[in-house]
């Protein structure tokens, strides 16, 4: 064996030109993350990082260093279009002089007026001090600060060979740039260290010298504008008497809150990264498709709507082991995951990953009783096996077999008596929307309630669903959906539990599978039933439910008909009771998640109206958009809930065009998934 330590052989070195770093420009606050391809001694080629302390074979390991550009004069960026250099500031409120302050335009700075007065107003309010502060110098926006005091030893600064000054701002392999980081170049240096002597090896090409990634500017990290809970009318006495104690803040508030039947879902559509390509998304820049930037602005996006219950769809399956299931961990949340069976080769880690549903619930609020895998291809092999010849059972796998799932979990509200585990049945064998597989999930009768052992049990079921996605396959996505729902009647039978149907059901309004969800049935003479070619869809009237579904977001319409006719009232001077608001901010608990500039402006009623009549589709009933790409731009993600036992309480504003900050398609610097997420807020009766 050669001993290539000590031996003239070629060493460890970095293959020619095989230094990437995971995002360009750098973005604060986001991780940076070089790709490096190192050729070994034996001509093989490897990714991993060997360290001093976990060296290669040959003894070599790499050192890093981050710098940050000395000469270049820092710059200004847009607060709104985040990637667009700033060209004026408002300085007519001092107070609120800081980096949301700038505009790339006069459009863009005119737009934001109503957000700086809001804001200077609320600042002046709560602290009684209308005092000049002294703005920083625009090309600099933080000389009016203080310097950086860093503890321990100055800096390291350097000077390349054109004269380029550089201060070092980190040695590991990762680094993530801050603040003083914005509006500056940064670059990164790898160096093959020998392990015994300590010094440079030489690359491919022969040279000892570092191999250098030199960035773009350092952008800040985009703001999206916050999305208010716009409140809906509710007539069932009890909950509105416990809506208006809640109003009243204190031990009322308290005393609402401890009944524990309010509780928010949100359902998300976060594009796994297999698909975020720029083939697929060619209006995105590229940074905005790197997972480095999109999973973090997803995870702050989520966390700041703090919804109890978050059903995402197209998780990638190693993101949910090395990331979502760590983070929403760190932020309260247990969580149940359900991948599709057929992995696709992606180049990193493991080499192989496909995406999925994931559930998860706020373990100070509920505890898992129960869970369901919903495998659709499982239930086109049962329904294969009904059908006569070979050729039609070949024909029928063909067509069905899309590797779709859903997710249906049973949750128990913490405050109540629990009993079973979390070890749930397959939904296997579901032949034709037969269902099959589900058998008693051991709750018992009485609107989602349970003696036991004296106590009582509040129980909620959730499906958490991702339907087939191509249009032509209409069939496909009605016998999806119906095969679901005959599921989630099984379990209807064993108890009156409510339940939660939400998810994307890559359906538009009006469509056959959007029918047979809100009203229980497809009609005959529906256009879709026209594309059948297995007959799978025949008799019509099978394509039935009993399940007492309602859509969410319909309750807009209630908002638009109440406040018509509280401005009819008012207008013939009649007097109108005492409400609730319209609106409130985004979170549930309050503002405590927001940045002082993030704080959502209080919408009055004929604001919030204005809001729900520019993206709320009257006649479908749906909000205009969930996706928004080049290639489409409609509503397919839903929240539907049972009626008899569920009142929706309210819902998070939809974006509309100043949601998505003006960007015409998704994803954006701003939202990082081709969905938007929908959430609402649920009363249990």
């Amino acid at each position: 064996m050669t001993d290539l330590t000590n031996s003239g052989a070629e060493r460890l070195a970095i293959s020619n030109r095989a230094v990437s770093l995971s995002c360009d420009p750098p973005i604060c606050g986001v991780e940076l993350e070089p790709y490096i391809v190192l050729r070994r001694a034996d001509g093989t080629h490897t990714t991993d990082d060997f360290t001093a302390s976990a060296p290669s074979d040959d003894n070599a390991f790499l050192k890093h260093r981050w710098f940050r550009s000395l000469n270049s004069r820092k710059v200004a960026f847009c607060s709104v279009h985040t990637t667009e250099r700033a060209t004026m500031q408002c300085v007519a409120f001092p107070k609120l002089t800081g980096t949301r302050t700038y505009h790339c335009s006069p459009e863009c700075f005119a737009r934001a007026w109503k957000t700086h007065r809001s804001n200077y107003d609320r600042i002046i309010g709560a602290n009684g001090d209308s005092d000049a502060m002294i703005p920083g110098d625009f090309d600099n926006p933080t000389s009016a600060s203080k310097p950086h005091l860093a503890k321990g030893p100055p800096a390291v600064t350097v000077q390349d060979a054109s004269g380029e000054r550089w201060t070092e701002v980190g040695q590991s392999r990762t680094y993530v740039p801050t603040s003083e980081d914005v509006g500056n170049v940064l670059k990164y240096e790898v160096t093959v260290v020998d392990g015994a002597t300590g010094e440079p090896l030489p690359d491919a090409s022969g040279s000892t010298n570092a191999t250098l990634v030199t960035t773009s500017r350092t952008i800040p990290a985009p703001t999206p504008r916050p999305r208010h809970l716009l409140n809906v009318p509710v007539e069932h006495p009890y909950i509105a008497q416990l809506l208006e104690q809640r109003s009243m803040g204190g031990v009322a508030a308290d005393e609402a809150n401890s009944a524990g039947r309010f509780f928010t879902i949100l359902t998300y559509n976060v594009l796994a990264e297999l698909y975020a390509t720029n083939d697929m998304y060619p209006d995105t820049p590229a940074w905005c498709l790197s997972w480095g930037y999109r999973r973090r602005n997803l995870l702050r996006e989520i966390s700041k709507y703090g919804a109890d219950i978050v059903c995402l769809q197209e998780v990638q399956s190693d993101h949910y082991e090395d990331f979502w299931n760590k983070e929403m961990t760190n932020i309260g949340y247990d969580s149940v995951y359900k991948r599709k069976t057929t992995e696709i080769f992606t180049g990193a880690g493991s080499g192989f990953a496909i995406d999925g549903c994931a559930t998860f619930y706020r373990s100070s609020k509920f505890r898992l009783v129960k869970k369901y895998e919903v495998e659709f291809n499982k239930a086109a092999l049962s329904l294969s096996d009904m059908l006569g010849s070979a050729h039609s059972k070949k024909s029928a796998l063909s067509r069905l077999l899309k590797d779709n799932v859903a997710l249906i979990v049973v949750l128990e509200a913490n405050d109540d008596a629990v009993t079973g585990g979390p070890d749930g049945d397959r939904m296997g064998g579901v032949g034709g929307g037969a269902g099959g597989g589900l058998g008693g999930i051991g709750v018992g009768a009485g609107g989602g309630e349970e003696k036991a052992g004296g106590n009582s049990r509040r129980l909620l079921c959730v499906a958490n669903a991702h339907i087939h996605a191509n249009p032509e396959a209409r069939d496909v996505k009605l016998w999806q959906v119906h095969t679901l729902l005959k599921g989630l009647e099984k379990i209807a039978a064993s108890t009156e539990i409510p339940m939660l149907v939400a998810g994307d059901f890559n359906s538009v309004p009006g469509s056959a599978p959007h029918s047979l969800l809100a009203a229980g049935r497809v009609h005959a003479s529906h256009p879709d039933l026209a594309a059948d070619p297995l007959g799978i869809l025949q008799p019509s009237s099978k394509l039935v439910h009993h399940l007492p579904l309602a859509s969410a977001y319909a309750s807009l319409s209630a908002v638009l008909e109440h406040h018509e006719n509280r401005e009819a009232a008012l207008a013939a001077g009649y007097p109108t009771p005492h409400e609730r608001a319209y609106a409130t901010p985004n979170h549930p608990l309050g503002s405590d998640n927001l940045s002082e500039d993030e704080e959502p402006i209080e919408l009055n009623p004929s604001e919030a109206v204005n809001v729900i009549r520019r993206n709320f589709d009257v006649q479908a009933r749906e909000p205009r958009f969930t996706n928004r790409t080049r290639q489409f731009e409609g509503t397919l993600d839903y929240i539907f809930f049972t009626a008899d036992s569920l009142v929706p309480v309210s819902l998070l504003e939809l974006p509309g065009e100043l949601g998505t900050n003006g960007d015409a398609r998704l994803p954006s610097p701003n939202m990082s998934s081709d969905h938007v997420a929908i959430m609402a807020e649920f009363a249990q009766i």
